[in-house]
């Protein structure tokens, strides 16, 4: 008889433990998460290709971090990103020069990233054969 009702009071006493831990888990971490979509990741296509804007401006309330700078094969030997308060790009709004070595397709990833606040336009120039910069947006 003891053995029964120790079972049963193990039984009622994991079905209440099970209760009690189920009351407040998350599968997923809280706040902002890349991959969630609340972070959307961008991406920028460089040298005016046809398929994607190459002058982007940050949404209002945004920050863009640029993470990547990838500048593919083609006939220039330099590449750089541009940021500007108008649409209108020169060489003196340059941020970030990046020079190969003739032109071989080459990738810089930053851990840390470049901040580029609301509103401000922005756009990247490398070699024409599948130059791209990327990053992330984040509330302000």
């Amino acid at each position: 008889m003891n053995n029964k009702l120790f079972g049963i009071a193990a039984i009622i006493a994991s079905v209440g433990f099970l209760i009690s831990s189920i009351a407040e888990s998350f599968a997923y971490p809280q706040g902002p998460n890349v991959s969630l979509g609340s972070n959307p990741i961008v991406t920028i296509s460089c040298s005016g290709h046809s398929n994607f804007p190459n002058v982007y401006q940050v949404p209002s309330g945004m920050d863009f971090i640029i993470t990547d700078f990838h500048i593919g094969e083609g006939s220039s030997s330099n590449g750089w990103i541009r940021v500007s308060s108008n649409s209108s790009m020169n060489n003196s709004d340059a941020v970030l020069r990046h020079y190969l070595q003739q032109a071989t397709s080459t990738a810089l990833s930053l851990r840390s990233g470049i901040k580029v606040t609301e509103n401000l336009y922005l756009d990247c120039v490398g070699g024409s054969g599948g130059s791209f910069m990327s990053g992330y947006l984040a509330q302000m």
